[in-house]
């Protein structure tokens, strides 16, 4: 019987940690891929978190029944003897003037019957045994070495689940502590962030972004602009103005390339996402080496110095997956001092 529950708890357990390592180690597209279609509804997070379980409860079919069989059979880490009480009355000795041997069994005047004393009415036996009694009866208690080796475990596990969860390793994950950013815009090539609890929806918003910034904003495809912006949008700069409609804000767009042709958005440093709504930092660069109209008729003549500004988009995402309203903020005085017109 222990031979055959020990079978079917290594089975399970083998199931356990092959379906949980998957899920830890795989991307939700190769597991909706593989027959998992349900990945693509859950964040990248509870995915990982689902398969910590998993390891988890493998550990859970195995440790348990290990510790039970290194404490033996009465749970105290000693084998129960063999016929501790039914030796005693079956080859129990005779009394001293050897009444009741073997195949002289029979009653006498004083009422003794082969050896084993006066007759004595029978008691009642209890359902309870008296503590004392618990080993003797085969009663498994708890080993309170095991119970702290326990606790130590579910707190590995505990961590564990923080460190998927989060997608940073142990060590991050038992001290709470990373790498602080620097100025993106000072940094050759700044840190991208992807949070790690994204659901399908919210991942995409911030894919579509990052293909809006860097190809075709930085591309010039002004024929893809509506792959990610409706065609009503509004869209409000850093200096107070709004603008309606898609033909506005690409001619807005295509005013930044007359003077600096060599504009770009090559860096999200930090991406979040909530359900419809999107926040990415960036860095636009670019050089001042080409007129730049004033507004008024005239032109600003170029300074041939380089920007790298931190700006910031917020967007608002409708139902058919495109923007109907974006946010864009940037320093403007930082922008003019880096090319020379403050």
């Amino acid at each position: 019987m222990n031979t055959a529950l020990w079978i079917i708890s290594g089975v399970l357990a083998l199931l356990f940690v092959m379906a949980g390592l998957m899920k830890i180690s795989q991307p939700r597209e190769k597991l909706a891929a593989s027959g998992m279609a349900w990945a693509e509804d859950f964040s990248l997070g509870s995915v990982r978190a689902i398969g910590a379980v998993e390891v988890l409860g493998a550990l859970g079919l195995v440790l348990p029944a290990r510790a039970r069989h290194r404490a033996g059979p009465d749970g105290l880490g000693r084998p129960r003897a063999r016929g501790d009480h039914a030796g005693r009355r079956r080859g129990a000795p005779a009394s001293e003037g050897g009444e009741g041997a073997p195949g002289q069994c029979g009653a006498d005047p004083s009422g003794r019957r082969c050896g084993l004393g006066p007759l004595r009415p029978l008691r009642l036996l209890r359902l309870t045994p008296p503590r004392r009694n618990l080993a003797d009866k085969g009663i498994e208690m708890i080993d309170r070495r095991n119970v702290l080796r326990g606790t130590g475990a579910a707190a590995l596990g505990a961590l564990a689940i923080t460190a998927v969860t989060s997608g940073t390793d142990l060590a991050a994950a038992a001290t709470g502590d990373r790498e602080l950013l620097g100025d993106p815009a000072s940094t050759p090539q700044a840190e991208s962030l992807w949070p790690a609890d994204l659901t399908r929806t919210e991942r995409k918003h911030l894919e579509v972004f990052d293909e809006l910034d860097f190809a075709v904003y930085s591309g010039q495809q002004w024929d893809r602009i509506g792959e990610s912006h409706a065609q009503n949008i509004r869209v409000h700069w850093p200096d107070g103005h709004y603008t309606d409609g898609i033909d506005r804000h690409i001619a807005d767009m295509k005013g930044q390339f007359v003077w600096a042709p060599d504009t770009r958005i090559t860096e999200h440093p930090i991406r979040i996402a909530k359900e419809n709504l999107t926040s990415v930092t960036g860095v636009m660069q670019g050089t001042f080496t080409r007129p730049m109209p004033d507004g008024k008729g005239g032109f600003i003549q170029p300074t041939g110095k380089k920007f790298s500004i931190n700006m910031a988009t917020v967007g608002i995402w409708n139902k058919r997956a495109v923007m109907e309203e974006e946010f864009l903020f940037w320093d403007n005085l930082t922008f003019r001092q880096q090319i020379g017109l403050a």
